[in-house]
């Protein structure tokens, strides 16, 4: 069997459900009040909304925040195409921003377009964490989201992502660092801001059912994900811990380049890349190549630009796994497979 680029744990789910099955509250139901109050928390964060998933997420903030036809909204290429369809969905039009070494938005060049857009998501990829302070001084009084899918968990300059102020979404999608059984997301930020997105989660309705205030979505969480997740959240750091272990085995013995880690985070190493076009696949070890056709350059977001450190990336990555249930001997092996490739 191949070592695997993700995995998951195995989890005693007659226990971790029983709160749902005995309450017959399958959405929306009190685990996920429980899960929205315990991740705000782990987070930093003033307030939390557990959705279906991090595109609805996504596109409820962009919506909460006016986003519409005739909008435009700067967002990376070199990542999943979720970041950019909600722009699309949303009838407004996305503006590519180019990555550094870090592969996360360059504030550089959000500025040369910062003037023509009405907001900004930028991506934490791969565990690692953006810059912050630069984006958010490029960006003024335009509003910013974070696409956190990537990297929960982690920290910039000390302290939680929830504690920057940003808007932030999360995937909860099987193999993410904090993960379930399927499908589910959340949006953490400002209590007034997540009220709005609690409102959109549930097709508008406010506190009284059948009045809409609002053109929503169906998005909201189901009860048996907030079960799983509140009893994953109790590993995540100690999983994190691990996976940081790994990477940091892997900067010390692989002869190849990886992702520059901005110096003002502690990353959470969802995925470990090397900067490399040396080999495509290792025997026995799963890998994979990530964004190698970036998003400005598929035919549904063709914009015609040109962005040579995105374009570079895409075409000289492979991913090795760095997931926290690896053994010792399985990471060594990894190590050996890789350096006999570069």
């Amino acid at each position: 069997m191949k070592i695997k680029l993700s995995d998951f744990p195995k989890i005693n789910l007659e226990k971790v459900l029983a709160r749902t099955q005995n309450s017959k509250n399958y959405i929306l139901g009190p685990s996920v009040q429980k899960f929205e109050e315990q991740f705000a928390e782990y987070t930093g964060s003033e307030s939390c909304a557990g959705t279906g998933n991090c595109t609805d997420s996504l596109r409820m903030c962009l919506q909460a925040l006016g986003i519409g036809p005739g909008s435009r909204v700067a967002v990376p290429s070199f990542t999943w195409l979720s970041t950019a369809e909600v722009v699309k969905q949303l009838y407004a039009s996305p503006v590519f921003v180019d990555i550094d070494q870090t592969l996360c938005m360059d504030p550089k060049s959000l500025l040369h377009v910062i003037d023509s857009v009405d907001a900004v998501i930028y991506v934490n990829l791969f565990g690692n964490v953006a810059d912050i302070s630069g984006i958010q001084t490029v960006a003024g009084s335009v509003p910013v989201i974070e696409d956190n899918a990537q990297a929960c968990g982690a920290l910039y300059k000390g302290k939680p992502l929830g504690a920057t102020g940003v808007i932030s979404c999360y995937s909860f999608y099987p193999t993410k660092n904090l993960a379930t059984l399927g499908d589910a997301g959340a949006v953490t930020g400002p209590a007034d801001f997540v009220e709005q997105i609690k409102h959109l989660r549930n097709h508008g309705q406010a506190n009284v059912k059948f009045r809409a205030h609002s053109v929503g979505w169906n998005s909201r969480m189901d009860s048996i994900h907030a079960d799983i997740l509140i009893n994953e959240l109790d590993y995540l750091t100690e999983r994190n811990k691990r996976r940081c272990e790994i990477a940091q085995y892997y900067r010390e013995n692989i002869d190849a380049f990886t992702q520059t880690i901005n110096p003002d985070c502690k990353p959470v190493y969802h995925q470990y890349p090397l900067l490399t076009d040396k080999f495509s696949e290792l025997d026995d070890i799963q890998t994979r190549s990530y964004y190698n056709t970036p998003i400005h350059k598929l035919a549904a977001y063709n914009t015609g630009q040109t962005l040579p450190v995105t374009e570079y990336y895409a075409k000289h990555n492979i991913c090795i796994p760095v997931h926290p249930y690896l053994t010792d001997a399985q990471v060594t092996h990894i190590v050996d497979k890789v350096n006999q490739c570069v």
